[in-house]
């Protein structure tokens, strides 16, 4: 019997030996846990039984996911600090005007956003572990040939750059998910939005170091760094996958929700409009960025990537308190809560006079999208890397990283900023409906999408399906 059944066969025989364990634990009442309404029948467990520590974790295990937290905050680094050297390096050393810089980057850019596609398809085939070390072996590869052909054309490089990206980044996640148990639902959460807030200063950290690398040494030893970085990152995702075999058994199918593809494609769709108004926003940000003077720029520059950091901290703290507690599952309404904070922030933004500058009004829509959007995105990709079948959700992965991209590109293309503000607005409007309504039936999505089977029939969901 798999550990799951183990537990829920331990919960049941010392919570409530008469068989109605499932009534006592709905009336069990706490700050997390709610009697009657739309969360009835998705209760924390009673105090004292299956209590999970950390300890619970096998050595071999605790060592594989500190080894993919690491790889990939090292397989960031490599790439934003290779990405941040390539505009001097084009309009440099290789001759090229502003202009078709601009261009080669934001088609490199481009290819990039798409390219997860390729990991989702390869990971159908193969499975997400074995996607994760062919993507950095190719990734170190397009390094290499950058750095050795410095001098030539980029194209040959960057395309394998763009593949091996493409592989890693929709696995990496549902590889780290998958090293956590079922019942470490909100812990595993808070797990990995501290995988996020590492990726995102290892980013930061890069892209200040390769310039400092490039002005001493030129934009070869920028890519010689990143090579080396990914033959690193390659060995360690090898011994990574060697490592996993001896962890344990694959978890089984019936600790996976009724419908979790289902439940994936819902969030999907309900994030779309949000990714369609910050697109629009951006869009009317970046025409407003012209006219003001640098330091407001680079305020606007830093603002995201600060605030993200921030919010993933504050938000990875929740999820570890409510795994302490021993909560209900918070991500589906966590993500309606800042799908509303979203809404409230592009609509700030985008209804502000953005032609006289950026004034306080659109840097307060700026902030409040950037808390709404790291919360949505950060707890949505968790949600959907943790409780869909390995190989699936790597192509929905897939899909949830290419959807932003290609919403931006729609809003960028509207014929003027007069249409831009208005589909913002739109989108604003909706993303607040889907909020709410995440808000209101988060309670009856978790049963119907998350429940796994084997909780489905005693009408109990353990410690946090999120």
């Amino acid at each position: 019997m798999d550990f799951v059944h183990s537990a829920l066969a331990d919960y049941t025989a010392r919570a409530n030996p008469a068989g109605d364990a499932t009534e006592k634990a709905r009336r069990k009442v706490g700050p997390f846990s709610l009697v009657g309404g739309p969360w009835a029948g998705v209760a924390r467990l009673p105090s004292g039984t299956l209590r999970l520590p950390w300890g619970a974790m096998s050595k071999h295990r605790a060592l594989v996911v500190l080894g993919l937290v690491v790889s990939v905050m090292l397989e960031r680094a490599a790439f934003y600090g290779v990405r941040s050297a390539l505009f001097p390096w084009m309009a440099g050393d290789l001759g090229m005007d502003e202009g078709e810089a601009v261009e080669a980057l934001h088609l490199a850019v481009t290819s990039v956003a798409f390219a997860p596609l390729l990991g989702g398809v390869l990971a159908l085939a193969v499975g997400p572990r074995v996607t994760l070390v062919v993507g950095a072996v190719v990734a170190a590869l397009g390094y290499g040939v950058l750095a050795v052909t410095v001098a030539g054309p980029p194209i040959y490089g960057l395309s394998l750059v763009t593949i091996g990206a493409g592989l890693f980044r929709p696995a990496w996640l549902v590889a780290l998910a998958r090293e956590f148990a079922y019942p470490h639902g909100n812990r595993r959460t808070a797990v990995l939005l501290m995988a996020f807030v590492g990726i995102d200063l290892a980013t930061m950290l890069a892209t200040i170091g390769a310039l400092f690398v490039q002005n001493a040494g030129g934009a070869g030893t920028v890519f010689g760094v990143g090579a080396g970085v990914s033959v690193l990152v390659a060995a360690l995702t090898a011994g990574v996958v060697f490592m996993r075999k001896r962890v344990g058994p694959k978890a089984d199918v019936a600790t996976f929700g009724g419908r979790p593809e289902v439940g994936a494609g819902v969030l999907l769709l309900l994030l779309l409009p949000c990714y369609l108004a910050t697109g629009a926003l951006d869009t009317l940000l970046s025409a407003a960025r012209s006219d003001v003077s640098f330091e407001s720029r680079r305020l606007l520059t830093l603002l995201g990537p600060v605030t993200t950091v921030a919010v993933t901290l504050i938000a990875a703290a929740v999820f570890f308190v409510a795994a302490r507690k021993r909560a209900r599952p918070l991500a589906l309404p966590v993500i309606g809560g800042g799908l509303v904070v979203t809404a409230l922030g592009v609509g700030v933004g985008s209804l502000a006079d953005l032609e006289s500058g950026l004034t306080a009004l659109p840097l307060v829509g700026v902030i409040l999208m950037e808390v709404g959007e790291a919360v949505v995105v950060c707890v949505a990709l968790a949600r959907v890397a943790a409780d869909t079948r390995p190989r699936t959700a790597t192509m929905v992965l897939a899909l949830f990283l290419v959807a932003p991209r290609g919403l931006g590109l729609l809003a960028l293309a509207a014929p003027d900023l007069t249409v831009t503000r208005i589909v913002a607005v739109a989108g604003a409007a909706l993303t607040l409906l889907a909020g709410v309504g995440r808000l209101v039936f988060a309670g009856r999505m978790q049963r119907y999408f998350y429940t796994p089977r084997v909780e489905a029939a005693e009408g109990l969901v353990l410690d946090g399906a999120a």
